[in-house]
């Protein structure tokens, strides 16, 4: 495809991205043989907890490669942003010269980030859920991430990601200010969700 874009002679009006899915699926093979679909659900999250359907930091990581001759540089590696797919929207009508866009978007314009490799802070926070309106959810701000429990009364856990990526060491009781801000903000996110599985 890459080959094709560059005899068109469109590369440098082309982008392209390479990026996957969220998280590797796990292989519960129990007693029986894995059917043939299952044989190719592999994936390795290093030292991340967590994958496919998980709010862990193994399930929402993902690889994001983008290739645009002439914009953006070649071997630029930013390991520290933090962007999302909510992004793509607000990204591409900043680079096409689109202002009028609707209000109250989730994502943000990350074209400085693609560019000039900016390694900055979010905006905006990131919040997830799984499409079951009784599901908890989880949110990241900054270099915090919260996760609300599966039990209705359950501990709220607290990940400092600068230092623990891994989400292994819960310190929501270290930082009580922080586990109730982050909280709060995820209950009013909440509140602009359905209540009921359609």
């Amino acid at each position: 495809m890459l080959k094709t874009l560059d005899d068109l002679g469109i590369r440098e009006n082309t982008i392209v991205v390479f990026s996957s899915d969220q998280g590797p699926a796990p292989v519960i093979l129990g007693k029986k043989e894995p059917g043939r679909y299952a044989k190719n659900m592999l994936g390795y999250a290093g030292e991340l907890r967590g994958g496919k359907h998980t709010q862990l930091e193994g399930g929402v990581r993902v690889p994001f490669i983008i290739r645009w001759p002439g914009h953006i540089r070649e071997n630029q590696i930013n390991t520290n942003s933090v962007t999302s797919a909510l992004d793509w929207l607000p990204t591409l009508c900043s680079i096409a010269g689109i202002s009028d866009l609707p209000k109250g978007l989730d994502g943000e314009d990350v074209s400085d980030i693609w560019f000039d490799g900016e390694q900055r802070s979010r905006k905006k926070s990131l919040f997830w859920k799984v499409n079951n309106a009784n599901a908890p959810p989880s949110m990241r701000e900054g270099k915090w991430k919260l996760h609300f429990s599966k039990k209705k009364k359950g501990q709220l856990e607290l990940y400092d990601l600068s230092v623990d990526p891994s989400e292994s060491v819960n310190v929501s009781k270290q930082y009580p200010e922080v586990t109730a801000d982050l909280e709060a903000k995820t209950r009013a996110w909440l509140k602009t969700l359905p209540t009921e599985n359609r």
